[in-house]
């Protein structure tokens, strides 16, 4: 499937593990005025993206539990990518500049 093919989807990615997650709420309100544009839309959920950790002599194809999420990847039109707030840096955006300046 080619990128700019009209029936490829739009990607929204993302979520949280938790119960309540906004992450998982705002995933399903962008899905909103995509499909009411006409895009067709696709969600990857949190529970979508379980895969084991980074090993650089593993290759994709020595790793099923990537086989869906590289496959929604290559026949998907654009990328929506939503993520939780990084909670490293507490309630302060200066406290995370700060750390990001040092």
């Amino acid at each position: 499937m080619r990128r700019n093919d009209q029936s490829a989807p739009v990607l929204i990615v993302g979520g949280s593990f938790g119960a309540r997650s906004a992450t998982a709420v705002l995933m399903k309100h962008m899905e909103e005025p995509l499909s009411e544009r006409g895009f067709l839309t696709g969600l990857m959920s949190a529970d979508a993206l379980k895969l084991p950790f980074y090993h650089p002599e593993l290759h994709a194809a020595d790793c099923p539990e990537a086989a869906p999420l590289l496959a929604a990847f290559r026949c998907a039109r654009a990328f929506v990518f939503l993520t939780p707030p990084s909670q490293s840096c507490g309630n302060s955006p200066t406290r995370c500049a700060t750390r990001r300046a040092l």
